[in-house]
C-alpha cells in the first residue's frame, strides 16, 4: 500500500477517514438528504472537511458538484450544471475568411458558442481563413435541468454556495426550492457566517432547510488521522510527533492529512515497510518539514498586500526593531506577532498586544497604531480576489479571526 493511499489531502480519504463519532454528522447529513422536499445546507469552517463529508454520504458517483466560484450570472450556474450532466448539443461546421480578436463567450440556455478549428476562443486581432463550428444549445429552463438532475439519480451539491452573487442566489434558490418539493435532492455548503445564505436569499425556505453543522476539529480528533493512517503503513509513530502535527494542523484534518504524508516522504515510506518500524524526527527535521508543508499553502501574495499596507501619505511609518534581528514598519511587526507563539485561529485584541510586545526589542507600538493596522488589513483582506479572505478584524468584538487555517499556516512557517 503507497502512502500516498493511505494520507490523501486533496480528495476523500480511504483508510484515513475519522467520522467524528460524537457530533454525529454523517446521520444529520443523510437524514437531511433523505427527506423528500428538504434542501440540506452544510456548513463549517474552510478546509474542516465539509465537501468531504459530501462525498462519503452521497458517494462521489452519486454526486453531481458545481462550485460556487465564479458565479456571477444565472446561465453561468446552469452551464455547469448542463456541463456535467453532458448534455448533447448540435453542431454545424463552415469556412471562410474572417478577422479574429481576442474574444470570450459566456452560454446560456439558447445561445451559440463558436470555435475555431483548434478549439481555442481567445486570440489576437487579424485576418485569417479558418473553419468554424458552431454548437446549439437547446434552450432547457433551470427548473427542466434540475428535473434532469433528478432523473438521473444523482444529489446537487453546490459547494462554496456563499460565492455566488448574492442576487444570483435569490434567483437559484427560488427554482432550489420548486425543484426539492419535485423530488430533487440539493445539498449546499457554505462557510459559517454563510451557512444561512439559502434562507437569507428566499426567507419562504424556513422549515424547508435542514442544517448540519461542521465544526472546527479538536486535537484529539486530529490525532485520529495519523492513528488510523501509520499501521496501514507499519509505521509507529512518536508521540510527541503526533501532538505537533495536531496542534499546527490549526483545527483542518486536510492539514493533517498533509503533515502525515510529507512526513513519510521526509522518511521515504512509499509504500507500507517490509517489517514494523518506529520512526521520528529531530527538531531540525521537524522545522524543515512544517515549512515544506507551508510551500502548498500559496499565501505569499496574500501576505504581500498585507505587510506593504496602504500608500503612505507624508509621515514615514516608525520602525521597529524584530527580536532575533532585522526590523520593520507596524504591519510587518503585527504579522510577526500573530505568526508568534500558540497557533490560534481566533486572537482577541489583549493577546495580540502581548504577542506584540514579545517580538520586538524596544517600546512597542501604541494601541490605537495596532487597531489602526489590524482595521487596515481586514479592509485589504475584502478587497483581495474572492475566496481569499484570509484575516477578518471584528471591530467590536476586537477579536482577530482566520477563516482560512492554511494562511495562517503559511504565516507560521513560511521559509
Amino acid at each position: 500500500m503507497r502512502s500516498t493511499e493511505v494520507f490523501t489531502p486533496g480528495t476523500l480519504p480511504k483508510y484515513t477517514y475519522y467520522e467524528r463519532p460524537d457530533l454525529n454528522l454523517e446521520q444529520a447529513l443523510l437524514d437531511a438528504v433523505d427527506t423528500p422536499g428538504i434542501i440540506a445546507a452544510v456548513s463549517g469552517p474552510s478546509k474542516s472537511g465539509k465537501t468531504v463529508l459530501c462525498e462519503s454520504v452521497i458517494g462521489l458517483n452519486s454526486m453531481l458538484l458545481v462550485t460556487g466560484g465564479g458565479i456571477d450570472s444565472e446561465p453561468v450556474f446552469w452551464q455547469r450544471i448542463r456541463s456535467r450532466l453532458k448534455l448533447p448539443a448540435t453542431a454545424s461546421t463552415s469556412s471562410g475568411v474572417g478577422k479574429s480578436g481576442e474574444i470570450g463567450a459566456k452560454a446560456s440556455a439558447g445561445a451559440k458558442l463558436i470555435f475555431s478549428a483548434q478549439g481555442e476562443l481567445e486570440g489576437k486581432f487579424g485576418k485569417s481563413e479558418q473553419s468554424q463550428s458552431t454548437f446549439e444549445f437547446d434552450p432547457i429552463s433551470g427548473v427542466e435541468l434540475l428535473e434532469r438532475v433528478r432523473k438521473s439519480g444523482k444529489t446537487l451539491v453546490v459547494d462554496d454556495f456563499h460565492y455566488i452573487d448574492r442576487e444570483v442566489q435569490k434567483v437559484l434558490v427560488e427554482q432550489f426550492k420548486e425543484a426539492a418539493r419535485a423530488g430533487c435532492t440539493i445539498v449546499v455548503v457554505a462557510v459559517p457566517h454563510r451557512g444561512d445564505d439559502a434562507i437569507r436569499a428566499n426567507p419562504d425556505l424556513r422549515g424547508r432547510v435542514r442544517s448540519v453543522e461542521v465544526t472546527y476539529w479538536s486535537e484529539e480528533e486530529l490525532r485520529n488521522i495519523p492513528r488510523l493512517g501509520f499501521p496501514k503503513l507499519n509505521a509507529v509513530l512518536d508521540a510527541t510527533i503526533i501532538d505537533r502535527f495536531a496542534c499546527e494542523s490549526l483545527s483542518s484534518p486536510q492539514l493533517m492529512q498533509s503533515l502525515c504524508l510529507d512526513f513519510c516522504r521526509a522518511q521515504h515510506i512509499d509504500q507500507t515497510l517490509t517489517d514494523v518500524s518506529t520512526v521520528t524526527l529531530s527538531d531540525e527535521q521537524l522545522s524543515r518539514l512544517l515549512q515544506t508543508v507551508a510551500k502548498t499553502s500559496n499565501g505569499q501574495t496574500a501576505l504581500d498586500i498585507l505587510e506593504k499596507g496602504p500608500r503612505v501619505r507624508g509621515t514615514e511609518r516608525n520602525s521597529y526593531q524584530l527580536l532575533g534581528g532585522g526590523s520593520g514598519d507596524v504591519y510587518t511587526v503585527v504579522l510577526r506577532a500573530i505568526a508568534s507563539g500558540d497557533p490560534k485561529l481566533t486572537l482577541t485584541y489583549s493577546e495580540i498586544r502581548e504577542r506584540v510586545a514579545s517580538v520586538i526589542t524596544g517600546e512597542p507600538p501604541s494601541g490605537s497604531s495596532i487597531v489602526s493596522t489590524l482595521t487596515k488589513m481586514d479592509e485589504a483582506a475584502q478587497k483581495m480576489r474572492q475566496g481569499d479572505r484570509v484575516l477578518e478584524w471584528d471591530s467590536e468584538k476586537e477579536t482577530l479571526n482566520f477563516p482560512d487555517p492554511y494562511f495562517l499556516y503559511f504565516l507560521r512557517w513560511r521559509c
